[in-house]
């Protein structure tokens, strides 16, 4: 066990972590500062079932490729609280969960990404990120605000402000392959990226025979510049509940995955507004059914 208070922790050097905490180990970290510098040289990072970091206050940052600000891997888990979290770095996620077990819960962080594909918080297979009270700005290309990527993922925002700005197609919240986004409580999530496939909120998937992905935004608001506001394809189910969209293509739309993953999907809208430049929902080659329900409103700058 390792506790520590207002402490500077600096590595320069590749795989050299911050703080590594496996085999069951733990610590607890208050207004630390901790920064590394090289490639693989993750901030702070809980491997294995039992192993767990704690963070209150402080900040982590890290520079260098692959270099995550906090990882939970192969079921280890790490607790954030008010943390700054910074990645300077191609695929330096901010917050990364990988595998059965692992888990990242973060209340009042500020997360911050510039590096391409540098995702702000990534849950992989049956892992988990839940976010409360949360800010997410990502500004590398490809970089996604928060993903939920393959069988039993889960990325959870409650109140979390998610904006996305990078090169490319970069998504404000992305359910991919049987992963799951939930989103809720005033939560905002943006997309300002240029291109027509920078969505807010994607429900899709990439991997054949694997499960259709789910997006959940209840009390929430989902604004894409260029793109749509939610996009699904490949069996996806999405859900809005007293959500706002505003959007520069379509406020929701289907689009075919490659072939033979090219199931139907769900969307289903109960209250809340869409407002778009372009046709409210549209279809380009995928399909699927959208069900509105109590006084949805709608409004379209070029039809409905």
């Amino acid at each position: 066990i390792v506790i520590a208070r207002d402490v500077t922790l600096h590595t320069i050097n590749e795989d050299a972590y911050g703080v590594y905490a496996f085999d069951g180990g733990s610590a607890s970290l208050d207004d630390a500062s901790i920064d590394t510098k090289g490639e693989f040289a993750y901030g702070v990072s809980a491997v294995g079932p039992g192993s767990h970091v704690s963070i209150d206050g402080g900040s982590v940052t890290t520079s260098g490729r692959t270099a995550n600000g906090i990882d939970a891997y192969l079921g280890g888990t790490v607790t954030a609280n008010n943390v700054a979290v910074t990645t300077h770095g191609e695929s330096s996620f901010a917050m990364f969960a990988f595998g059965a077990g692992s888990r990242i819960d973060a209340e009042g962080v500020t997360v911050v990404t510039d590096g391409k594909r540098a995702d702000g918080a990534l849950a992989t297979p049956a892992a988990q990120v839940p976010l409360l009270n949360a800010s997410v700005p990502t500004r590398g290309e490809l970089a996604a605000g928060t993903a939920a990527v393959g069988a039993d993922s889960l990325v959870e925002g409650d109140n979390v402000k998610v904006a996305v700005s990078g090169a490319g197609d970069v998504t404000g919240a992305a359910a991919v392959s049987g992963g799951t986004v939930r989103i809720s409580n005033g939560s905002r999530i943006e997309s300002t990226g240029v291109s027509p496939f920078s969505h807010a909120v994607s429900a899709i998937t990439n991997h054949a025979n694997m499960p259709g992905a789910t997006c959940e935004a209840t009390d929430s608001t989902l604004i894409s510049a260029h793109g749509l506001g939610v996009a699904v394809n490949g069996g996806a189910t999405a859900r809005l509940t007293n959500t706002t969209v505003e959007a520069g293509r379509n406020a929701v739309g289907f689009g075919a995955p490659p072939a033979p993953f090219d199931r139907p999907s769900t969307i289903s809208i109960s209250g809340g507004s869409l407002h778009s430049a372009e046709a409210t929902v549209g279809a380009v080659s995928g399909r699927g059914t959208v069900t509105l329900s109590n006084g949805v409103q709608i409004s379209s700058d070029n039809g409905v």
